[in-house]
């Protein structure tokens, strides 16, 4: 049963890898597709930035500023603080031997935390450009449907396409991560732990609880979200010229052109966008979600039953 639940859990890392060197390719060509989502000297601008930005180890080209290199770095220590304490307490706890195994269990959990590191990052990364995006009042857009711009239509394919894959990635490395506790879990039974051991392992369940709620949030929800401003902001854009024309009309009588202007309006304020959650993607998500939910239930009601004892 022991070398069943890693031999599962090393199957569940190995196609977190297939997952993705398989699709990282496709993304990152995806990226550079993105320099043509939009005309403008100010907008590729950006996207060259992008670009630049997210290479994840790179510390010297044209756009690397003090702030990012610090950003870099801090997100790199806290990544390999993490990778480190995991590790420890994956043998320190037992929940995983010290043979062969279990060391190459602890050498595919470490690939797939780097990889979960740049998923992170890549997202990260996506969301700021999109934000930047947003703020930018030169792009030119559906004035009537603004939803149908192509370049934003462009932008919207990318975030669903990358939190897709990255969301999965993240699934299968929680999924992982709650068979490892779950191991724990049954050893604990039969001893005794200290405070000390409390904190420890209180302070790893933390880890996979900010992770699973910073999946959904970075992964899942702010891209969406930051995309639909950008609608929003157009479309108020839009209905502000447009009741400015109206008024214009009005005030001169002609009401063949404000009758125009307010169907030009009406067809605006049909065109509607919400956050467009696909079903893959709440799927994956709802599952991260219990599986953290079920592993930190489990964790905390161990905890105050040894308590009690």
């Amino acid at each position: 049963s022991v070398c069943w639940e890693l031999l599962i859990c090393q199957l569940i890392s190995m196609v977190t890898i297939v997952i993705w060197i398989g699709g990282a390719p496709f993304f990152f060509k995806q990226t550079q597709s993105l320099d043509n989502a939009f005309d403008g000297e100010e907008y590729r601008e950006l996207a060259e930035k992008h670009r630049q930005w997210i290479r994840q180890f790179s510390f010297q080209n044209q756009y690397e500023t003090g702030a990012l290199t610090v950003f870099k770095l801090t997100y790199l220590l806290i990544w390999s603080l993490c990778w480190i304490y995991v590790a420890w307490a994956l043998f320190h706890y037992q929940m995983i031997p010290t043979d062969f195994l279990g060391i190459s269990m602890v050498i595919l959990l470490g690939i797939t935390l780097i990889l979960n590191f740049s998923s992170y990052y890549t997202c990260i990364v996506y969301a700021y450009f999109l934000y930047r995006v947003s703020t930018l009042e030169s792009l030119k857009y559906n004035k009537y449907t603004p939803s149908a711009t192509e370049g934003y239509q462009n932008l919207r394919q990318g975030a669903q396409r990358g939190s897709t894959t990255f969301l999965i990635v993240s699934c299968l490395f929680t999924i992982s991560g709650a068979i490892m506790m779950y191991r724990g879990l049954r050893k604990w039974e039969a001893t005794s732990l200290s405070n000390t051991d409390i904190f420890c392992l209180s302070l790893m369940v933390a880890l996979v609880l900010f992770f699973g709620f910073g999946t959904f949030i970075v992964l899942f929800l702010l891209p969406k979200v930051l995309l639909r401003r950008m609608f929003l902001f157009w479309r108020s854009q839009s209905l502000h010229k447009f009741q400015e024309t109206l008024f214009q009309a009005e005030d001169e009588c002609n009401q063949s052109k404000a009758d125009q202007i307010s169907q030009k309006i009406k067809q605006l304020m049909e065109d509607k966008i919400g956050l467009q959650f696909g079903p893959i993607e709440v799927l994956v998500a709802i599952t991260t979600i219990l599986v953290n939910g079920v592993t930190i239930a489990s964790f905390v009601i161990e905890v105050l039953l040894k308590t009690k004892s």
